[in-house]
């Protein structure tokens, strides 16, 4: 599943909480814990290679940088919490060794608890100081604890080096960005953090440039204001050739393609 790593988020690094209704949002992940409740209808959640539509009484909890998504279905009634590791550090320390059998949760006891923590978040949402916001927030956490069973997971990863390694390459992905200059400016061995980073985030370094390239270019080609070499080597390619390439192997057609098919 393509994804988007959501900068702004990351670099913010708010508690998010509200109501939402009939509400998409397309694939993407961060360092926060995100969990959505659903009080009535049906949501259509995606988190990392499971599907499934939640329906009222149910919930989902992508954790730091699961891949998630979601579609809106008729009359979804749905609250939502997205949590930043800064806001939750004694929570990370106790589910180093823990893991939770789904994504997706239907316990009755512990949907009731959530959804109580996030309407009254919502209700007092400009009253609320922090103390009483992380009580609510700890309050959900616990309910979630209470689900995760002892086991010992692989190796935690750093979730402050994994975001400040994100962030730097959204910020220079236009450049000419190898994986030994990202190595040589967070001080690692090339090879330990091409590893590394293929087991955090399930993609290689290379094919996660290219996407945010691939990404980038799609944008200035549907501005018009630039022509199609310019718009390859803006993105961040070296040359057109490499930009033809990988927008063929994306996409199944060259960018004057998709173009006239966007157009259609």
């Amino acid at each position: 599943m393509q994804s988007e790593f959501l900068l702004l988020r990351e670099t913010k690094k708010n508690l998010e909480f509200g109501h939402i209704t009939n509400s998409s949002f397309r694939p993407h992940f961060h360092s926060h814990i995100e969990i959505y409740a659903v009080k009535s209808g049906q949501l259509e959640v995606f988190i990392n290679n499971e599907r499934q539509v939640l329906k009222a009484g149910e919930l989902s909890v992508a954790f730091s940088y699961d891949v998630h998504a979601y579609n809106k279905q008729k009359d979804a009634e749905v609250y939502f919490l997205i949590i930043p590791t800064s806001f939750c550090g004694d929570f990370l320390q106790l589910v180093s060794d823990k893991y939770i059998s789904s994504p997706f949760i239907n316990d009755k006891k512990t949907f009731e608890t959530v959804l109580y923590s996030l309407e009254n978040m919502t209700q007092e949402k400009f009253y609320l100081n922090d103390i009483s916001k992380q009580g609510y927030v700890y309050t959900v956490l616990g309910a979630i604890l209470s689900l995760m069973s002892p086991q010992k997971m692989p190796e935690a990863q750093n979730s402050m080096l994994s975001s400040d390694i994100l962030i730097y390459i959204s910020n220079h992905f236009k450049e000419d960005l190898s994986l030994s200059a990202l190595a040589a400016a967070f001080g690692y061995n090339p090879s330990y953090l091409s590893r590394s980073f293929h087991k955090t985030f399930g993609i290689s370094f290379n094919e996660y440039v290219k996407m945010l390239r691939l990404r980038e270019a799609i944008l200035l080609l549907n501005k018009n204001d630039f022509s199609i070499t310019d718009c390859a080597f803006e993105s961040g390619f070296g040359s057109t050739r490499s930009f033809y390439r990988a927008f063929s192997e994306e996409f199944g057609c060259s960018p004057k393609e998709y173009l006239k098919l966007e157009k259609e």
